[in-house]
């Protein structure tokens, strides 16, 4: 049954053979061009259809066939009241299978699986007259087997005859790659952003179903199955699906054929690891994704995570796609996606774990401390009381002793000997204290007994307590504590432990100068505040001073402390409503201060304790020496007498001496190892020592060392010095020595890593001692050889700049002399009224000039390689073409010569993505020296050929030939020694600028020659394109463009240059152009003002001013716009920029040719030709 549609547009054009309406002229088919289709057109019987024999078409169906034929655009016209469809190459081209159904077919016929959408859209053209254009529009189209999904912009517009539609043009371009692929990316993008935010694998599964779900069409649906051991199983899919098996244990599940398909699709994948597509045509499916009808195949994938398979994921295809290889790269991205959420949401489970377990280890630490504390502190008792007794007897502390002279029971040495280990036994006792109080304060057990106290009395019983150990270790220690006003509440234990350990850590960490101790009274704190001239502490530690058991990468203190003491301090303050703050800077001190405060509102009642006046006062006798002995104990680092102190880590050792004196960074953790090698090496040279990584890194980063020794009895320090040292070009060469206590595969292994060498222990002092000076020896000859090397590279490169700019200046000023030579030599020749005999001597000196432009142009060249500036004008060029062009140039150069070009043009792929303009350079390079040297005969031979994905082009000559000597440095620039000797011509940088354009196009150049006298074959390889959608054929470009054509024009010339100003002016006049010239700045900015001209030709050199600064001043007197061309000496790409930048439209370099001066003026000021 006839649509709606489709009758009414019958109706409406029953008079589409009205004999009254205008014809087509007879026989108008006859000027279509010459193409397939048009002659299938010619051949179609078109008096069988609606349409009529061609020779009664009308005019409109005449007019719309000559645009459909002659367009390169894809078209198509639906004719008559039957819309009879015919179309040029370029539509046929996207269906070629289509073409047998729809020529000269009504549309309908064509077209059925569309029809329905074309019905109303050509409805609306036909009713309204008017056309439409549409973008990406969704059509499922058969193609072949396959209902296909593609998109197209197309166009609708009518054609008219009178006041009649007649027929539809059809423009249309298929955009179906680019929208499926934005898509896909698109939705690539979305995964990979969202699982970027992951934490858990439950994450991963919902993320997986949000996003697969945005992009039904080409994911219908999906399923990922995690390996667990040895089975696999389901933890996301999508909501619609096919009857996902949740676990798959085996090959086989019987549940269903569906279920047994999929199970073994996915088994298979997960044992074999490569992906696999299955069929699902046979099987009854629902209806999922964006499509009327099921899927019909699915594809399923392995999904690894840093090479581990770790799932299968399953997923439905597209039915209307085929799964070609950008389906392929698209579902194994997401595969790859899906890999790398698996290990994001690992790491961060780990990580989450990780932290669950250090806060777990963190309190297992502190019940384990409490717990050691408290078995510690009943035997360190037992051990002080009988030592402290032992040491008062010994001390004739008892006055019976002294009375009855009693002679001591001990020797000094035994003394000594007591009183260290009762000393040490004090500070393993405040180790425990300290450690009891912090499992205290974790327990809320640390309530305190807070009480009235004379807070300044108490601080200078503290300062007094390390009195004398300020006065052995010569520092100055001041205390300044005002009276302080007001009630303060402190608990006596607690405000003591603050201020011993705040004075305690001033003294551990100051070597030189002094210690303040002050107290200040505010109105609402007391403020204590600790201030040393010490070692400071570094940016990287100080935000850290505070934690418990944190320790500061820096060393260099009295006594290695235990990360305890700050700690402890911040947490006590705070229990009296203050707080503590560290300042310091590495090198200078540091300034501690803690405010404690007034009054009792910040103490719970019931820890508030009121006590007779009686019973205050300052601490007791026995109190004072337990809390002295415990502290200073800590401190003392004076060592019995006879003995020598071991160098601590981070010093340096050094004595003084007149000469240089070699630096050396010692790493090492073993105290005895260090005052070992110390006592060898430490008279000799100055050494940094340390036990840390990161302060030896720091000494050598600061050019503080000529050499790195490092034990590696402990190896793993060791290892990582070497392993950043090694990292860091300026270390590369620093020499380092392992101390081992192994020899063997240990010894290999270190030397294997870049050791230099490997001292083994046990080792005599000479051997030490001889090696690290033999190593320093060779390592300061190194750098200054390296130093020389730098320096003459230095050098090179400035007088390499200082080529540079002579070469690019020489070749402004021979420009200049040879541009009105080569304009007038070009005028001449090509003015027929010149006498013959003149126009032949024009001849020879334009081939003259042009051979010194030649010149110039390779010395240019050299300065645009050598800066790395050689751009390239990059499009489709034909090889064969470009070579055929270079031989007939040759051949006309050297016609007297008689030179002969055998051809053998074999390759087939012949096409390069190059410069013309610079391959043709290159070929007349070698087509050249072919000529020039060919001396045994006049034949030169051309040949291509495919070799993998390249074109090689072979040219031979048989002239003087090379030896291999000769070859060697063929390619070097001005390398005259190939030439024979009666042929000096050239600089002898031609075959070295065809080796670097070789190279710029990706390509090389050899040479080889069997011999002297034996001639010489230059191959030029380059990569070869198949590509032709612009190809340029360097014989005959045609360019079907409406070209401008040149009307005269008013110009003002502005050249300094009397002859090139005299040759412009005659060249221009000839050219039927005004003009009006100048040689200065400011005359021409006279001659703007007054005079109207079109085209502003100008010098860049100039002698008041630049062209730079002349364009800019024009513009702004200037009569009417303009355009304008530079012309200068100057070629490099900056230069020309430069130009552009001012606001030239053009720059020409000097000489200018006259067709290419021509060719310039018109492309910038012709007038189009009507």
């Amino acid at each position: 049954m006839e649509e709606p549609h489709a009758k009414r547009r019958r109706e409406e054009t029953q008079e589409i053979v009205d004999p009254s309406w205008t014809l087509a002229p007879p026989k108008w088919y006859e000027r279509l061009p010459d193409k397939p289709l048009v002659r299938l057109f010619l051949a179609t019987d078109w008096s069988k259809t609606s349409l009529g024999p061609l020779s009664d078409w009308p005019s409109s169906f005449c007019d719309a066939t000559i645009i459909c034929f002659t367009s390169a655009f894809p078209m198509s016209l639906f004719l008559g009241r039957e819309l009879v469809q015919f179309y040029n190459s370029g539509y046929i081209d996207m269906w070629p299978d289509k073409q047998a159904k729809t020529w000269a077919k009504p549309l309908q016929q064509g077209w059925p699986e569309v029809w329905s959408e074309l019905d109303s859209l050509i409805n609306d053209v036909c009713s309204k007259g008017e056309g439409f254009y549409m973008m990406a529009k969704l059509f499922l189209l058969q193609v072949g087997p396959l209902l296909k999904e593609l998109y197209f912009n197309f166009s609708y517009s009518p054609v008219s005859q009178g006041r009649h539609i007649v027929g539809i043009i059809n423009t249309v371009a298929d955009c179906s790659n680019y929208v499926i692929n934005n898509r896909r990316m698109e939705q690539l993008r979305v995964l990979a952003l969202r699982f970027t935010s992951i934490s858990t694998t439950e994450d991963m599964c919902k993320t997986l179903t949000e996003v697969l779900g945005t992009n039904t069409h080409d994911i219908p649906f999906f399923a990922y199955y995690q390996v667990t051991g040895e089975d696999l199983s389901l933890i996301s899919r999508s909501p619609c699906g096919i009857g996902y098996p949740t676990s798959i244990t085996g090959p086989t599940d019987t549940s269903s054929p569906l279920a047994e398909a999929v199970t073994r699709a996915v088994w298979n994948t997960c044992n074999d690891r490569t992906s696999v597509e299955l069929d699902l045509s046979g099987y009854e499916l629902p209806i999922c994704g964006g499509w009327k009808e099921p899927p019909k195949s699915s594809c399923v994938t392995p999904v690894f995570s840093d090479d581990v398979l770790v799932g299968v994921l399953l997923v439905g295809l597209n039915q209307h796609l085929d799964y070609d290889d950008s389906y392929r790269d698209f579902i194994s991205l997401v595969s790859n996606q899906v890999g790398n959420a698996v290990k994001f949401s690992k790491v961060r489970e780990d990580t989450r774990k990780r932290l669950e377990m250090l806060s777990n280890l963190d309190r297992a630490r502190t019940v384990f401390f409490t717990n050691v504390s408290h078995e510690f502190k009943t035997p360190i008792t037992l051990t002080l009381g009988p030592l402290e007794d032992l040491l008062n007897r010994e001390r004739n502390v008892y006055a019976k002793d002294v009375l009855s002279h009693k002679k001591p029971n001990l020797d000094p040495t035994q003394t000594r000997k007591i009183d260290l280990i009762y000393r040490n036994s004090l500070r393993l006792l405040k180790l425990v204290n300290n450690l009891l109080d912090f499992s205290n304060l974790d327990n809320g057990e640390f309530n305190g007994k807070f009480e009235v106290v004379d807070v300044r009395e108490l601080t200078i019983e503290c300062c007094n307590l390390f009195e004398s150990s300020f006065q052995k270790s010569k520092l100055i220690f001041l205390v300044d504590c005002e009276e302080v006003t007001g009630e303060v509440l402190v608990d006596r234990d607690m405000f003591e432990k603050i201020v011993l350990n705040m004075i305690s850590n001033s003294f551990k960490y100051t070597k030189n100068g002094s210690v303040r101790v002050s107290l200040k009274d505010g109105d609402e704190f007391v403020i204590i505040t600790v201030e040393d001239t010490g070692i400071g502490i570094s940016e990287i530690d100080l935000p850290h001073v505070f934690k418990r058991f944190y320790r500061g990468t820096n060393r260099e203190a009295r006594q290695a402390g235990t990360g305890i003491g700050l700690a402890l301090v911040s947490e006590l303050v705070q229990l009296h409503g203050g707080r503590v703050d560290i300042e310091s800077k590495l090198g200078q001190g540091t300034r501690t201060t803690a405010t404690i405060k007034k009054g009792q509102s910040h103490i719970p009642p019931d820890r508030i304790h009121r006590l007779d006046p009686s019973m205050s006062g300052s601490i007791k006798i026995k109190d004072k020496h337990s809390v002295s002995s415990s502290w200073l104990s800590s401190l003392s680092r004076t060592p019995p007498s006879g003995t020598s102190s071991p160098p601590s880590p981070g010093s340096m050792m050094s004595t003084e001496s007149s000469h240089h004196r070699w630096r050396i960074a010692f790493l090492c953790l073993d105290s005895e190892m260090r005052e070992y090698i110390l006592s060898i090496i430490g008279g000799d040279y100055d050494v940094f020592v340390s036990d840390d990584v990161e302060s030896i890194y720091t000494q050598i980063n600061g050019n503080k060392s000529d050499l790195v020794l490092a034990d590696i009895s402990t190896s793993g320090p060791g290892f990582t010095l070497l392993e950043q040292m090694r990292n860091e070009p300026t270390n590369v060469n620093l020499p380092i020595i392992f101390v081992n206590a192994r020899s063997g595969d240990n010894q290999m292994e270190s030397l294997g890593k870049g050791v230099d060498d490997c001292l083994v222990m046990p080792f005599s002092d000479l051997e030490l001692r001889a090696r690290i000076a033999v190593h320093i020896r060779m390592s300061q000859a190194q750098l200054s050889v390296m130093k020389h090397e730098q320096d003459l590279r230095h050098n090179a490169e400035v007088a390499t700049a200082a080529k540079d700019n002579f070469l690019a200046m020489l070749a402004h000023e021979m420009r200049t002399p040879l541009a009105p030579a080569l304009m007038l030599a070009e005028e001449m020749r090509c003015d027929a009224s010149v006498p013959e005999q003149v126009r032949h001597s024009a001849d020879v000196i334009h081939s003259t000039v042009q051979s010194e432009v030649l010149l110039i142009d390779n010395l240019l060249d050299m300065v645009k390689i050598s800066k790395g500036k050689l751009a390239l004008s990059l499009t489709t060029v034909n090889v064969h073409d470009c070579l055929k062009k270079v031989g007939r140039k040759i051949q006309e150069e050297y016609s007297e010569a008689q030179m002969k070009i055998e051809w053998n043009l074999a390759a087939k792929s012949n096409y390069v993505n190059g410069d013309a303009q610079r391959l043709e350079q290159i070929f007349t390079n070698v087509m050249g020296n072919c000529v020039k040297f060919g001396r045994h005969g006049k034949l030169i031979r051309v040949d291509t050929q495919n070799v993998d994905d390249k074109i090689e082009i072979g040219i031979s000559d048989l002239g003087i030939g090379m030896s291999e000597e000769q070859i060697a440095t063929l390619f070097d620039p001005m390398d005259l020694q190939h030439r024979d000797p009666y042929k000096t011509t050239g600089l002898g940088l031609g075959l070295h600028i065809t080796q670097e354009v070789a190279r710029a196009h990706g390509g090389k150049v050899t040479a080889e020659s069997r011999g002297i006298n034996r001639g010489v074959t230059i191959r030029i390889a380059l990569p070869s394109t198949s590509h032709e959608a612009e190809k340029i054929s360097c014989s005959h470009a045609v360019i079907e463009e409406k070209k401008n054509e040149a009307r005269p024009l008013q110009i003002l010339l502005v050249e300094d240059n009397e002859a090139i100003r005299m040759v412009m002016n005659r060249i221009l006049s000839k050219m039927r152009h005004g003009v009006r010239s100048s040689g200065l700045v400011s005359t021409t900015i006279d001659a703007a003002k007054e005079f109207r001209f079109d085209l502003l030709l100008s010098d860049i050199g100039l002698p008041d001013g630049t062209g730079y600064d002349l364009i800019q001043q024009v513009r702004q007197v200037a009569l009417q716009p303009f355009k304008a061309i530079a012309l200068s000496g100057y070629s490099l790409p900056e230069d020309v920029q430069a130009s552009l930048d001012a606001g030239f439209d053009l720059h020409l370099t000097k000489p200018v040719q006259i067709n290419a001066l021509k060719e310039a003026i018109d492309s910038l000021c012709g007038t189009p030709t009507t």
